[in-house]
Order: structure tokens, then C-alpha cells, then sequence
């Protein structure tokens, strides 16, 4: 025996985390809608449209046939999203057990990196040397600011998204060159989704994971830095500047040559998916509750 529980509202099952825009969106903004974009990227969901932002809309509007290709937000992009967000298709009657079985999400199977992905961690003292394996990198460091450079060293190093001027952040009035990250090395799949410049001596700026600023504690992070160094491509993640400048990182480095850095997590799509199955069945069991709930 079973409840038939019909959907007689409309928007009773929706996508998760589907966001209203209203606007058009692009470097320098600020908002709730531009962190619901940020979520929906999967990048550092700050409110602030920055370099690594506007960095990821490129890459979705690449991905998704969407010209031009500047990182722009307009209306262009939001009907594109608007057709993935209403892509959920509600059925008119959900025929539902009298007793619901516990509904245990499979745990996702853990991955192994591959072979050719070097991964490594370590603390450098101010004014020392990175050495990932590809080339040594200079760092420079304030723990008091959470702010660091790299410069080159001992070989030529090309980082991804590097700024073409030196600009100010919006964490301090340090002019300096700045470049756009990612939320997650495995997002690193595809090297021409990236432009890679090379880092003159004037170096890049950083700041760690612990840089915040202003009222509503905007990160001042880029997010994870992509680079190119003796051939071979590489990720740096910078966790912490203590108050002795010494900089605590992450790094990986595709020996292989290529960017086979998505091998390092599971399959973001199928997270998605799942995550979405969820949120539309926890609805559905919600709804249930009313419908059976003693009046």
C-alpha cells in the first residue's frame, strides 16, 4: 500500500541551489547573486566578482558554447542558466511507500592519485626557495599582512591568469601583479583554459587561506595557483603565513607533462548528481510528512 502524493504546487521540486539574477554581472561587483554564482562554480563563494570569478565564467562559458568568452556575466550566460536550472523534471503523481526506508547516500570510493601526479607539502622560511621538482620559485613573505611574492629563480616559470598591469587587491593598497586561481586543484583538466604568461621579475602576488578583510570578511585569496616550470604543469595552494613569515604550502606537479590533476578527486559530476537526487528526495519526504502528519 502506497501514498500517491501529487506536486499541485508549482516549483515544488526545484534544482538545488539554482540562483535568481537579475543583473548582469562582471569584475568589481558585489552580492548575494554573485556569491550564489560563485557556489554554482565552485569556486571561493566571497560576494566579491574577482579575478578568479571571472576567471571560472570564462571557463563555463567555454564549456558551454557561450561567445564571447570574457567572463562577463550578461544575459546571454543567465539564459543558458536558467535552461540548466530548470533542466529537473517533476513527475505529476510520486507514488511513495507508506514506510520510507532510510535513504543512505553511498559513500564515494576513495581515489587513488595517479603515478605521474607528484604531490608534496612544506614550510619555507622568508626569502627562501620552493622546489616542487619542476624549478626552485622565490618566496617573500608577511605573516602580519597573510601576503606573500614569488619571483623566479633558477628557470623561467609561466603562471596561469597572471594579470596583465599591476593593480591593487581589495584587501590592500599594494600595487603588484595579482593572477586568477581555482577552488580545487582537480579542477586543473585542461591547460588552454588557462592562459599561462610568464612571471617576470616584478613576481605575482598571494595571499594564504587566512586572509580576510573588511566588515564582511571577504577572502582575499585567489584560490589555488596554476604554473608551468622545466615543461611540466603544477599547482600551489598556500595554506598559512605564521608571524615568523615562514609559509606553509601544497603542491602538485603532472610528471607525465600533461594536467591530469582531476584523477585526484571524485567525479564532481556524479557528486552533483547525487547531491541534487538528495535534496529533491528530502523534499519529497518533507511534503510526505504534512500530507500524513494527524489533523
Amino acid at each position: 500500500m502506497g501514498i500517491i502524493l501529487t506536486a499541485v504546487a508549482a516549483g515544488l521540486l526545484t534544482t538545488a541551489n539554482s540562483c535568481d539574477f537579475n543583473r548582469d554581472l562582471f569584475f568589481g561587483v558585489r552580492g548575494d547573486d554573485v556569491k550564489c554564482l560563485q557556489e554554482y562554480l565552485g569556486v571561493i563563494n566571497t560576494g566579491f566578482f574577482g579575478n578568479l570569478t571571472q576567471s571560472a565564467v570564462s571557463r563555463w562559458q567555454t564549456d558551454n558554447g557561450i561567445t564571447p568568452t570574457a567572463g562577463y556575466f550578461g544575459p546571454i550566460s543567465r539564459k543558458k542558466y536558467q535552461q540548466f536550472a530548470s533542466a529537473v523534471t517533476v513527475p505529476t503523481e510520486i507514488n511513495v511507500p507508506t514506510t520510507v526506508p532510510p535513504i543512505v547516500a553511498p559513500e564515494p570510493a576513495p581515489v587513488q592519485p595517479t603515478a605521474t601526479i607528484k604531490t608534496g607539502s612544506g614550510i619555507v622560511a622568508n626569502n627562501g626557495l620552493i622546489d616542487t621538482g619542476a624549478g626552485k620559485i622565490f618566496y617573500n613573505g608577511s605573516g602580519l599582512d597573510n601576503r606573500g611574492f614569488l619571483y623566479p629563480q633558477d628557470s623561467e616559470i609561466l603562471v596561469g591568469n597572471l594579470s596583465t598591469d599591476e593593480d591593487y587587491s581589495t584587501c590592500d593598497n599594494v600595487k603588484a601583479y595579482s593572477y586568477g586561481g581555482i577552488a580545487n586543484v582537480c579542477q586543473f583538466t585542461n591547460p588552454n583554459q588557462s592562459t599561462f604568461t610568464l612571471l617576470s621579475k616584478n613576481g605575482v602576488r598571494f595571499y594564504d587561506k587566512t586572509a580576510f578583510k573588511g566588515q564582511y570578511a571577504y577572502a582575499c585569496g585567489n584560490g589555488v595557483l596554476l604554473f608551468k616550470q622545466g615543461g611540466l604543469y603544477g599547482a600551489l595552494d598556500f595554506d598559512k603565513i605564521d608571524s615568523e613569515n615562514n609559509l606553509q604550502y601544497h603542491y602538485w606537479l603532472d610528471q607525465s607533462g600533461g594536467t591530469n590533476f582531476g584523477s585526484l578527486c571524485p567525479s564532481q559530476a556524479n557528486i552533483g548528481k547525487l547531491t541534487s537526487l538528495l535534496a529533491n528526495l528530502k523534499s519529497v519526504l518533507e511534503k510526505l510528512k504534512e500530507v500524513t502528519r494527524p489533523h
